[in-house]
């Protein structure tokens, strides 16, 4: 696995890690547990035990500029979410960060849930507009004529997709015979 110059991004006046190794991005953990006030070594421990988490995390070399690299312990930034979301701690920080979590998955699902309602509410009153106009339609002679029209024009279409089998069948017949 060849690691590469990591990136750091800034929260709570804290730098967080992160480095990508073969095309997987992963995320420091101890910063992030600076950076939320919440203690590392407990939180180390949860990781390492805990049935997903386990088999997730490594450690990886991290080098940030011309500074010189540290080992940390990361975890895939696939599941760096969900961890974070399952720490249960007091502290201040941390409780900030949830609030500003729960806001997030509220407001994402909430506009989710209110827009799909909207384009349902649209797509009923076209669908009784729809209905409307076809019941008006129903009831015209125009209407009625132009349904015959396209009946003719399928069973014409139908009967000629016939002939042209034939003509092709009857050509595969001569041409087999001379």
């Amino acid at each position: 696995m060849k690691d590469s110059i990591s990136n750091f991004l800034q929260f709570n006046n804290t730098n967080v890690l992160f480095t990508t190794v073969d095309g997987v991005t992963y995320v420091a953990i101890k910063p992030i547990c600076q950076a939320l006030n919440v203690d590392y070594s407990a939180q180390l421990l949860r990781v390492k035990n805990d049935p997903l988490l386990g088999s997730e995390y490594g450690v990886y070399h991290i080098q940030v500029g011309n500074l010189q690299g540290r080992k940390y312990t990361c975890i895939s930034e696939k599941y760096i979410y969900g961890w974070i979301f399952s720490i249960n701690s007091t502290s201040p920080e941390f409780l900030d960060f949830k609030k500003e979590c729960y806001d997030l998955l509220y407001n994402h699902f909430h506009g989710v849930i209110g827009r799909r309602k909207e384009l349902l509410l649209g797509k009923a009153e076209v669908t009784v507009k729809i209905d409307e106009l076809k019941n008006k339609l129903y009831q015209s002679a125009d209407y009625k004529e132009l349904l015959e029209l396209e009946a003719k024009k399928k069973a014409y279409t139908t009967q000629m997709s016939k002939v042209d089998q034939m003509v092709l069948t009857q050509s595969e017949i001569k041409f087999e015979t001379n």
